[in-house]
């Protein structure tokens, strides 16, 4: 009897061991290894750099020595090239930061120093910004992720004339006066042009503008708004500075409400006119080269130098208020924690949900293009530099019972400070770049799981969670969801896509897609995630076990398997 039971145990356990087997094969679950693209870094071979003329500004060949240099000391991060050409044929450069090993398209930020010619000290600031990043990759953690993950575009200079006319030019060390492009104009009608322009007279450097000032209906002094600089009448007409160099206001130059009669300024038809806008929008090579190389990219934000004050500006310019007021309130407040208090008087009892923004409004300004027509969140204007004492800079020189003549020499510390003054600017404003950097819009993606099949056809369910690593910005649009080759990935024909994500939050994201082929062991799908904003980040899935799992399973059942039927013969001998 115990004989006939052990054979029958035996019996059973051979039927249980072989269904096991059979079931293995017919109910195969298949199991993925989940990976992210790695990135591999460069390598950092290169020296610490400083640049080769400190403690002065560049003309537009000292600038470029600069870039080369900067170019030179770090190829494997550093792509250095132009971008089109200004109205007197100067090159206009920009540099591109990034990783170029990380292949895949990357969050963009765009930076673009010196619309206005006399606002130097924004070229300055910017060749500080690209020491630091060449200087502190593979040495800064977050400077390094920075460069891996961003695209860093810095144009130096998008006035290169005005910065040859400004700065050292043959006929005069620097004139500090000119704000425009240097586009050829007949400001008097007389058929020759730009012969009368302001001139240092007394030969002391300084070329001196000449305010008015009446009497009002109290017996007051006020500025009557006339003025006139120092200069000759160089075509004998009887006047002075009738005819000055240049030019168009290139930051008034851009197709958004330009040329509107509702704003203060931009919309001049008197060519001597410092915010002259001029004929067309983008009627300057100057923007038109910047308007063709952003046309196919795309900047969740994007800063503008300027000085003159101590402000930032956001859209919009032409109406007075604010067209993303939380957001922009949140980043004036934290840069106002980053910056010295001087940066933020502008904001006065400014409050969260207030609406004014600018002192007055002007037409056909470039972060309104940038925001209304680019799509660009938060495209911000950041004067860098005032100097209060300026307006204090007068003389009085004349004076009768009707009028005075007072002698301003300001302008040469309004817009630039002297030239020893320039890193410790460049000290002050250093942890704004930072904030820039900090706030591009980037992901981070975890596959928390990959479930069900791996035949053509099959259905393939993915868990991701997505952070938004951004303090600040969200995503600005939905995420796409790609193949490895940028194709959509499609469920019941139609593209899958994540909602847009908040700034710093974190969203589980599970959708579904059906394989278009079979998907052996070792073989993987790679899926692609981002938008033109975010930049795009893989993630694989490889089917690397499924083969493994279900040979290992055989290979413990058929040892089994022999001893089973080893034990069922020695059963049926002792029998």
């Amino acid at each position: 009897m115990r004989k006939d039971s052990a054979f029958l145990g035996l019996f059973l356990l051979l039927i249980v061991i072989t269904s096991a087997a059979q079931n293995q094969v017919i109910s195969k679950t298949p199991i993925y290894t989940i990976n992210s693209n790695e990135i591999i870094r460069n390598v950092r071979d290169w020296p610490t750099i400083s640049l080769l003329r400190p403690d002065q500004y560049h003309t537009p060949e000292e600038l470029i020595e600069e870039l080369q240099q900067i170019n030179k000391t770090a190829p494997q991060i550093i792509d250095f090239f132009s971008i089109g050409k200004s109205f007197q044929g100067r090159d206009i450069f920009c540099l591109r930061i990034t990783n170029e090993q990380n292949t895949l398209p990357k969050a963009g930020v765009l930076l673009v120093a010196q619309h206005h010619a006399r606002e130097q000290i924004t070229v300055e600031a910017v060749l500080r910004f690209m020491l630091q990043l060449v200087n502190n990759y593979g040495i800064d953690e977050d400077i390094t992720e920075y460069i891996d993950n961003e695209e860093i575009f810095v144009i130096p200079s998008l006035n290169p004339d005005g910065l040859h006319y400004v700065v050292g030019n043959d006929t005069l060390k620097g004139d500090p006066w000119l704000r425009k492009n240097l586009r050829s104009i007949d400001d008097d009608g007389d058929g020759v042009f730009e012969e009368d322009p302001p001139e240092d007279t007394n030969g002391d450097g300084i070329i001196s503008e000449f305010d008015i000032y009446v009497k009002d209906d109290n017996d007051e002094w006020i500025n009557s708004g006339y003025y006139y600089f120092e200069g000759f009448d160089n075509d004998g007409d009887g006047k002075v500075n009738e005819d000055p160099i240049g030019g168009v206001d290139l930051n008034r130059n851009y197709a958004y409400r330009w040329n509107d009669p509702l704003c203060n300024s931009g919309w001049t038809t008197d060519t001597t006119q410092e915010d002259y806008p001029g004929t067309t929008p983008f009627s300057e090579p100057e923007t038109q080269v910047y308007r063709d190389f952003v046309n196919d990219k795309s900047f969740a934000s994007a800063i503008s130098f300027h000085s003159g004050i101590n402000a930032t500006y956001f859209p919009w310019s032409a109406d007075p208020y604010w067209v993303e007021k939380d957001l922009y309130y949140k980043i004036s407040s934290d840069l106002q924690s980053l910056l010295p208090p001087k940066y933020f008087g502008y904001l006065g009892n400014l409050e969260r949900n207030a609406y004014a923004e600018t002192y007055y409004t002007c037409a056909g300004e470039w972060g309104d293009w940038m925001y209304a027509m680019k799509n660009c969140l938060v495209p911000m204007t950041f004067e860098i530099y005032h100097n209060a004492s300026s307006s204090q800079m007068v003389e009085l020189m004349s004076e009768n019972n009707s009028h005075q003549i007072w002698r301003w020499d300001g302008i040469y510390e309004m817009f630039a400070p002297v030239e020893s003054a320039i890193d410790a600017l460049w000290e002050d404003i250093q942890p704004a770049f930072d904030y820039w950097l900090e706030n591009t819009p980037r992901l981070e993606i975890t596959a928390e799981s990959v479930r069900w099949g791996d035949n053509k056809n099959d259905t393939l369910k993915v868990k991701l969670t997505i952070k938004n690593l951004s303090p600040v910005i969200r995503t600005i649009d939905d995420l796409n969801v790609l193949d490895q080759n940028f194709n959509s990935v499609l469920k019941d024909g139609s593209p899958i896509t994540i909602p847009e994500i908040a700034a710093r939050r974190t969203k589980d994201a599970s959708f579904e897609f059906e394989l278009i082929q079979d998907l052996g062991a070792g073989e993987n799908i790679t899926l692609v995630i981002g938008n033109d904003f975010v930049g795009y980040y893989s993630i694989i899935f490889q089917e690397n076990q499924i083969k493994e799992a279900q040979n290992a399973s055989l290979e413990i059942l058929i040892p089994l398997f022999a001893v089973s039927i080893t034990a069922l013969v020695k059963s049926r001998k002792k029998i």
